[in-house]
């Protein structure tokens, strides 16, 4: 290269680059305009649409006449132009694709597709466009470049195999479908929802909310759990031991019981207890049930807390240490515990005195459920100390309906008509209820019939004023009481077979 040559020589790179820049800026103006203005896939691919012809068109305005080599303005706005017109038809085909591929047979579909796969399509296609812009707009051959570039391949190769790893085990992942964005998996120790499967990294989002990155080549090596796959229902196992001499049938049958306090617990397929072995002093017991629940210390606390006051309750060692009795009240207590309450006002001493020494007196803990919705029940529960929330559980999630605390009672209605419970209602704190059984009341109502009317007189004047309970009693006019009354005492007469 002669001296007067290099000038010029040096004079045409710093232009080029100059246009290079130039073309860089207007794409990212472009890219910002895009983000705040363009949104959905269909108005990218619309507005690709405009700017390809908006360019195709300025391009054969520039053309009509051949560019001069002495002219720079001109031959730089037309090479500036002819870049523009490749980079707007590689964002065409790559909105078509996006919006006639990737959404109509993907997304509306359900389908989760890999993002991996999707940006080997768009880097493939941009390479093309590459080499056609290398070719037709500086008519330059594309074999000598990729001659050339064969080393520097091979260097990049081998200086970034770490992360070539990561991006190779990546599409592993995502052509195998082991897992999806949206399925729980369990790697390790750690649970957490998959957010993201990208070229290096798989991104989970833990139940403690945290954001936990593993390399593709990491945990496409590693044993991995789907919590989700092949269905959200999956078995828990966990092995509960025996310190007495409880029949196997009978702490068979507690297990079962605490396992479907839980509202985490499906009731099919059913949870299954079964003895395991038998120690020199204590038997070990596996209880199994099915969940869609994540969580699993969740419905283990959950089980072993109902356990606890279940075993309590029935005198059975759930562990070497014997379960400390708690003080219950005494039978002058439960009858004047009683007389306040307004279900039994209008009864006597001696009513009252049969009521209590029939009653049964119980501690119960969170998170029991003395009622459920849906079921029937015989006996009616008051709450001596301590408070129960109402949940109308057919709903997704339960809704809460109101909280009941000492000196109130629940499932009268069902206790005394025989009507399905119309509400779930779970221990909210340590409490201590009586319970009185179908078969003391009906005693009562043998002996003493009009019982049966005060009964229901306050029954429906408590459903009347209880709105947030009985919300459709608010509707009931004075005229229509007396009516409701008497159908009322004749469900209790039905129930209990009075004539």
């Amino acid at each position: 290269m002669n001296s007067l040559s290099r000038p010029m020589y040096i004079e045409s790179i710093v232009k080029t680059l100059i246009s290079c820049v130039a073309i860089l800026a207007v794409i990212l103006i472009y890219r910002i305009s895009v983000h705040q203005l363009v949104k959905t896939t269909a108005e990218k691919l619309w507005f690709a649409i405009g700017l390809f012809i908006v360019l195709s068109m300025a391009n054969l305005f520039f053309l009509q006449s051949s560019p001069a080599t002495n002219n720079d303005f001109r031959y730089f706005t037309l090479l500036t132009f002819e870049l523009l017109w490749w980079l707007s038809l590689y964002y065409l085909i790559n909105q078509m694709i996006q919006h006639w591929f990737w959404e109509n047979l993907y997304i509306k579909q359900g389908i989760t597709y890999s993002r991996v796969f999707h940006d080997l399509i768009s880097i493939f296609l941009f390479i093309l466009v590459l080499i056609a812009i290398i070719h037709f707009v500086f008519n330059k051959s594309v074999y000598g470049l990729f001659a050339a570039s064969g080393v520097l391949v091979i260097v990049v190769a081998y200086s970034a195999q770490v992360y070539l790893s990561d991006v190779f085990a990546g599409f592993e992942l995502q052509s195998s479908k082991e897992f999806v964005v949206g399925d729980w998996i369990k790697f390790n120790d750690q649970v957490g929802k998959v957010v993201q499967i990208n070229w290096q990294y798989v991104k989970l989002m833990t139940r403690e909310n945290n954001q936990l990155s593993i390399a593709n080549s990491i945990i496409s090596k590693a044993v991995i759990t789907n919590l989700s796959k092949p269905t959200p229902e999956r078995a828990v196992s966990m092995t509960i031991p025996l310190f007495d001499n409880t029949p196997p049938a009978s702490f068979k049958q507690c297990l079962i019981q605490a396992a479907l306090q839980s509202p985490h617990v499906l009731k099919s397929p059913a949870p299954v207890a079964s003895l395991l072995d038998l120690q020199k002093d204590n038997a070990n017991y596996r209880l199994t049930y099915y969940t869609q629940e994540i969580d699993e210390s969740l419905v283990n606390n959950n089980i072993l807390s109902a356990l606890w006051y279940i075993a309590r309750r029935k005198q059975i060692k759930i562990t070497p240490k014997e379960l400390t009795s708690i003080a219950l009240p005494e039978m002058k207590a439960i009858e004047a515990f009683l007389k306040k309450t307004d279900l039994f006002q209008n009864l006597s001493q001696e009513e009252i005195q049969h009521l209590a020494t029939h009653a049964i007196s119980h501690e119960y803990g969170p998170p029991e459920r003395l009622l459920e919705q849906g079921q029937s029940n015989s006996s009616l529960f008051l709450i001596y100390s301590g408070a129960v929330d109402v949940y109308l559980t057919d709903e997704i999630p339960s809704v809460y309906v109101a909280t009941i605390t000492s000196g109130d009672y629940v499932g009268e209605m069902s206790f005394l008509t025989g009507e399905i419970c119309s509400a779930s209602v779970y221990i909210k704190e340590e409490s201590i209820i009586l319970e009185i059984t179908h078969d003391n009341i009906a005693e009562l109502f043998a002996k003493k019939p009009s019982l049966v009317k005060k009964i229901s007189e306050v029954m429906m004047t408590r459903k009347t004023q209880d709105t947030e309970l009985h919300i459709e009693a608010a509707k009931i006019k004075p005229a229509e009481s007396h009516h409701l009354i008497d159908r009322l005492m004749e469900q209790i007469k039905l129930f209990f077979h009075l004539t």
